[in-house]
């Protein structure tokens, strides 16, 4: 627990002396930002302006890792970019997963017992999808995923 909420302090450390820097108009890394979101829509609207700087830093430092790293971590071994896009759009998932049906409030780093609790509800099918259950492949998949973010963690 100490070890996330000393992440969290650094990412909201650099995210608070980025913003003097970002919050001109007239800074052209400010207006590129957009180019750069790894974030969802639906995620990003989820969250105020810090915790999408805080949660967005996060990613593009787990896409960096996948893509430098992510295969073979031993190795120096990355995945392919397709692969780590994927990685990145079934992670947003699971973060409004956490939050819709097991975190009372935003958590902006995944702890093992959130990601537990959300493999256990998909393992029981208590978390409705569109089509009434998640298929083996979709649960499957967000194990994998959850492995990997744990991976870039050092937490597993």
């Amino acid at each position: 627990m100490d070890d996330e909420q000393t992440e969290l302090g650094e990412l909201i450390e650099r995210a608070k002396s980025q913003d003097d820097r970002d919050q001109s108009s007239d800074n052209p890394e400010y207006q590129d930002s957009e180019k750069e979101m790894l974030l969802s829509d639906l995620t990003r609207s989820q969250l105020n302006p810090r915790q999408e700087t805080l949660l967005n830093e996060q990613f593009h430092n787990y896409y960096a890792w996948m893509i430098e790293a992510g295969k073979s971590p031993d190795n120096l071994e990355g995945l392919a970019v397709s692969t780590a896009e994927n990685y990145i759009d079934r992670t947003d998932r699971i973060y409004r997963l956490v939050w819709s049906e097991v975190a009372e409030d935003i958590v902006l780093v995944l702890s093992h017992k959130l990601a537990d609790e959300i493999c256990d509800a998909l393992k029981h099918d208590a978390i409705p999808d569109e089509d009434e259950t998640y298929s083996t492949s979709h649960k499957r998949k967000t194990n994998d995923t959850l492995r990997k973010y744990f991976q870039f963690k050092g937490l597993c």
